[in-house]
């Protein structure tokens, strides 16, 4: 099965996602995380975002934005599982599907 990617970022690109998230309601109290992974299996993020990180600006209206610097995806090249991780409270959470991401060799790498 071929993956296709929901995101593509250049190797090394400092880039914002931005999550909708479909009946979130207002997220302002809850506590988000984002993490990434090379394969489902591994025990080690490649990139991890803690709540900290988020800009939650526009969280009354369900939207939520993490940034990811040059660093965080200067990465092999290749796809990512990633996933957004919300706590409601500690008895209500919920994770958002797998997202594809894909990092691309930069041709600037300078």
């Amino acid at each position: 099965m071929a993956l296709v990617a929901d995101v593509t970022i250049k190797q090394g690109e400092a880039k914002t996602l931005k999550f909708i998230v479909t009946n979130g309601g207002d997220l302002s109290a809850t506590t988000v995380k984002f993490a990434a992974k090379r394969q489902k299996r591994d025990t080690t993020y490649v990139v991890e975002k803690a709540d900290a990180a988020f800009d939650k600006s526009e969280a009354a209206t369900s939207i939520l934005y993490v940034p990811l610097s040059a660093t965080d995806t200067n990465q092999t090249p290749g796809f990512y599982y990633g996933e957004l991780k919300i706590t409601f409270a500690a008895d209500n959470i919920d994770k958002s599907a797998d997202i594809i991401i894909e990092i691309e060799h930069a041709v600037i790498t300078t």
